[in-house]
């Protein structure tokens, strides 16, 4: 596990959060491997011969943090209704986080501690038409 800074911010109100409210946090966290997913759409010839007018490839990275908190894991959870949410990796590139999920796995009865996974994409999206 290593240290990721995440920020997060929004111009609309968030529930009985102010707008352009910024927040930061850095959080001790495992990156999985990324996995690709890809679209395709075309056309097909009588011959069965596929010719692509559409092509997008995306990689979708999760990651999970260790134990947390109550409040840490409604911050961590919450980030995904904010329009902008920003990871500085560790090579201190600073990259957007785009559809975000998360979901919370509570190891004791009392559900005051949890570990959180966070899904996300990274803008490596590639995307061809008129192949």
């Amino acid at each position: 596990m290593a240290y990721f800074k995440i920020e997060y911010w929004s111009s609309k109100k968030i529930g009985v959060i102010a707008a352009n409210k910024h927040f930061w946090m850095f959080l001790d966290l495992t990156i999985g491997e990324p996995v690709e997913t890809a679209l395709e759409e075309g056309e097909e010839d009588g011959y069965k011969n596929f010719t692509p007018t559409f092509q997008k490839s995306t990689k979708t990275y999760t990651a999970e943090t260790g134990l947390m908190g109550e409040n840490s894991i409604d911050a961590v959870h919450r980030m995904k209704y904010y329009d902008d949410k920003w990871i500085t990796l560790q090579t201190g590139e600073v990259v957007e986080m785009l559809n975000v999920k998360t979901s919370v796995e509570y190891p004791f009865d009392n559900k005051c501690f949890g570990i959180v996974r966070i899904e996300f994409d990274i803008d490596e999206t590639i995307v061809i038409t008129g192949c």
